[in-house]
């Protein structure tokens, strides 16, 4: 399959996958305050609430610091590095397997947006050689932090990369779920996807034969 970007479009994939990246080295704390400065610039918070997410993300940092250690780098990570490296190098021809963990980076990325710091849980929860108690540990403290924010921005209001980001998004996961399944089903994957940003849609190559059928007058495959 292969994938038809705008520029803003390649710059969010290639900030997103270098976050990952900063996951992978455990550089939660840096990605997080980054996330959180652009979310203060739309969402005041109170005093009390940035000094009690500023203490979660350290408390967060330090345990992973001190329980993340990967004897073996995981393969995840080694995916990850890998797409980044092709849309460094404007290539956009990915596997089926490519394609479903580039829709998970721009769904975590454009939910970090809204103030959702609880994605560290999705990002970690791929590794299959993390102690799980430690994982727990780690994921609970981000739980924590992300409460801290609030209610969260909603889609229309984040900043346009975040948009970008879910508009990316949502046509992968509604082409996905009709590849996958051609028949089509009740998941919300199957509807046709709502945006927000000023992009033009993704629009994706997909050489293979799928025939589809609508399963609902509200559902149904979006056409390129």
């Amino acid at each position: 399959m292969e994938i038809k970007l705008s520029d803003n479009q390649i710059d969010v994939l290639k900030n997103a996958y270098s976050d990952f990246i900063k996951f992978e080295n455990i550089q939660i704390k840096d990605v997080l305050e980054h996330h959180i400065n652009e979310l203060l610039k739309i969402k005041p918070l109170s005093p009390k609430q940035k000094e009690k997410i500023n203490m979660f993300i350290e408390e967060g940092q330090d345990e992973a610091e001190n329980n993340f250690d990967w004897k073996t780098r995981p393969r995840y990570f080694e995916t990850i590095e890998k797409i980044y490296n092709k849309i460094v190098n404007n290539d956009f021809s990915f596997t089926e397997d490519e394609m479903y963990n580039i829709r998970n980076i721009t769904d975590i990325y454009s939910r970090l947006g809204q103030g959702q710091l609880k994605v560290v849980r999705d990002i970690y929860s791929n590794i299959n050689n993390l102690h799980i108690g430690s994982f727990i540990t780690v994921a609970d403290i981000f739980d924590k932090a992300s409460k801290s924010v609030g209610s969260y921005l909603k889609m229309k209001d984040v900043d346009e990369k975040y948009k970008i980001a879910h508009d990316m998004h949502q046509v992968l996961r509604h082409h996905l779920a009709w590849k996958r399944k051609p028949e089509g089903g009740s998941h919300s994957d199957f509807e046709k996807p709502v945006f927000y940003s000023q992009e033009p849609k993704l629009y994706i190559i997909d050489d293979s034969k799928i025939e589809i059928k609508n399963t609902h007058k509200s559902k149904g495959k979006l056409k390129n």
